[in-house]
């Protein structure tokens, strides 16, 4: 059974689509990264997973329990789940592999260093792929942080 579940999701704002027919199978107990730049819809797709915003269609399901649909939620506060937002930003001194490992050091060492590398490398793969060279330096789980001062990038879609 998938912990979550959404199926032919759409949401726009006014006449601008944000997504579009997704569908997206997080199995219980997995892990799930959501990347892309800025304004391609990954806070929207927490909202609506969260029940913050509601679906224009499609459904979104937590466990076997449907929690929306077009003009319709579930209350967030009666969907045992939490959303932390934060601003995009990461510890600017830290590698990839350093600021996951951050976020999960309850874990012990040696099982948030296995963890972080299972997320880091697919981060530091999407990376590699764009024209970016700053991008490329600061998603690498290896020592190579971001450039001081920091830098700017043009994403593209492959």
């Amino acid at each position: 059974m998938s912990a979550i579940e959404l199926l032919g999701i759409a949401k726009s704002y006014g006449p601008e689509p944000v997504l579009s027919d997704l569908n997206l199978r997080c199995e219980a107990g997995s892990r799930t990264a959501i990347l892309g730049p800025s304004g391609e819809g990954k806070t929207t797709l927490l909202r609506l997973i969260a029940g913050l915003e509601l679906p224009n269609a499609g459904e979104v399901h937590i466990g076997s329990r449907q929690v929306s649909g077009p003009g319709w939620a579930i209350p967030p506060h009666e969907r045992d789940l939490a959303i932390a937002f934060q601003a995009p930003s990461l510890w600017p001194h830290m590698r990839v592999r350093d600021n996951i490992m951050f976020g999960i050091r309850g874990l012990g060492p040696a099982s948030a260093r296995a963890q972080a590398d299972e997320c880091s490398w697919p981060a530091w793969a999407a990376a590699t792929r764009t024209s970016c060279p700053a991008a490329k330096l600061s998603a690498s789980p290896w020592p190579a942080p971001w450039p001081p001062g920091g830098a700017s990038c043009s994403w593209t879609s492959r």
